[in-house]
């Protein structure tokens, strides 16, 4: 793949200082290292930066060992030596239990940045780092252009996300990798080839293998990192409009739905409809982003004058149509009716933050569709109604959202967090 720009070995201090500019001011940052060129890259230049710093963060390096192939814990191993040399943190994270047999590129990533982001809670790191390359960028681009991407899609991989809480910074989308391993053999310093990374059954080898064809047709990865960067101004404009539209037509309640101006929803263009559908289904359904096609289909259906069928579910979110709005609440057939047990606070469904102060000890959580005979608040949906935390001392109800606190010496909070 070709460079995108010559690859000098040397990073000046002021480039140092462009590239991880958004680490100004942190406090403790953590950086993913598999041992790999691209992110032992990423770890000598971020110790350079540091000592450049007059208030340098702490920085730890973390390895996640995936158990997936045999020597992975050598390597761990080995990019341990090499932190101990720089006098950085280094702490492995491994991926216990049954590993996949199927998708397991897209589940290793998963769990990886699960594992990640679990450390950086337990251990006070806001911000951790990723050493994805420009030709990351243009393979991830190419692979969703073949899955039939759109505008959000073409923006590729941001400089900058939010993941479970916790910042992931990409500060080397616009380096190349050769230019990387120049650096590396600059300062003469050894990286790790995975073998993995010669491996066609994954969808992503199989990309960087046919780059040699895609560049000789043109489709270089400088010019993809350039449609990205046009692509992502075009996301952002469309998010703004999404945010104004949200802020001044849906109406959101605080027993956890939503209603939308049907009216005004309609107006919108299609590619601002199916956004806003987009931001609603995930927020009040299983919080759990819905795929392109279907959230168009979504779309098709909600715009029509007079739908057959007056509901509609997807992503674990109920969407109903009245007269004139959209209600969007969660699917009370997706919940999980597994007690969650509850002591002290806790969260349940991924919507809603519990607090208790109670003497009694068997406390638990499950939707309200589950305790019998409770009548109908007529000025709630009925999908909303079941779909609200119910509260129970074993197997009896002990508070209701919509009736409060059924038993003595409890009090109880209970308040929709998305």
């Amino acid at each position: 793949m070709a460079a995108a720009e010559r690859p000098e070995a040397a990073f000046s201090r002021d480039e140092l200082n462009h590239l991880l500019r958004d680490l100004a001011g942190a406090d403790h940052i953590a950086l993913a290292v598999s041992g790999g060129s691209d992110s032992t890259a990423l770890m000598l230049l971020v110790h350079a930066w540091a000592r450049g710093q007059t208030q340098p963060p702490q920085v730890s390096v973390l390895t996640v060992d995936h158990g997936l192939r045999e020597g992975s814990g050598a390597e761990a191993e080995a990019v341990s030596q090499w932190t101990r040399t720089l006098g950085l943190q280094h702490a492995v994270l491994s991926w216990s239990g049954e590993k996949p047999s199927t998708r397991i590129q897209e589940l290793a990533r998963q769990a990886r940045y699960k594992l990640l982001t679990e450390w950086c809670k337990e251990n006070g790191a806001a911000v951790f780092l990723t050493a994805h390359t420009i030709e990351d960028q243009a393979e991830t681009i190419v692979m969703r252009l073949a899955r039939g991407t759109g505008i959000e899609g073409f923006a590729g991989m941001r400089r900058s996300s939010l993941l479970d809480g916790i910042i992931l910074r990409r500060p080397l989308l616009n380096i190349s990798r050769q230019r990387l391993r120049a650096y590396l053999q600059a300062q003469n310093h050894q990286w790790i080839d995975d073998p993995s990374n010669e491996n066609s059954q994954f969808e992503r080898i199989r990309v960087r293998k046919a780059w040699p064809e895609i560049e000789r047709a043109g489709l270089t990865a400088s010019a993809l990192h350039e449609t990205a960067h046009r692509a992502l101004r075009a996301d952002n404009a469309l998010h703004a409009i999404c945010d104004d539209f949200i802020a001044a037509e849906v109406q959101r309640f605080p027993e956890g739905y939503c209603a939308v101006d049907l009216q005004s929803f309609r107006k919108l263009p299609d590619e601002l409809r199916i956004r806003v559908l987009d931001r609603l289904t995930l927020t009040y359904g299983a919080g759990q982003r819905a795929e392109l096609a279907a959230l168009e289909r979504l779309e098709s259906w909600v715009s029509i004058v007079e739908p057959q069928r007056k509901r509609a579910t997807l992503a674990g979110c109920l969407i109903a149509l009245r007269q004139k709005s959209i209600l969007f609440g969660r699917e009370p057939g997706r919940i999980s009716k597994v007690p969650m047990a509850l002591q002290g606070q806790g969260v349940w469904d991924g919507r809603w933050q519990i607090s208790v102060d109670s003497p009694l000890a068997e406390l638990n959580v499950r939707p309200a569709s589950l305790v019998s005979g409770v009548p109908r608040v007529k000025s709630l949906p009925a999908f909303v109604q079941a779909g609200m935390p119910a509260i129970f001392d074993g197997e009896k109800p002990v508070f209701l959202p919509d009736r409060g606190q059924l038993a003595e010496n409890l009090k109880v909070t209970a308040t929709f967090c998305r």
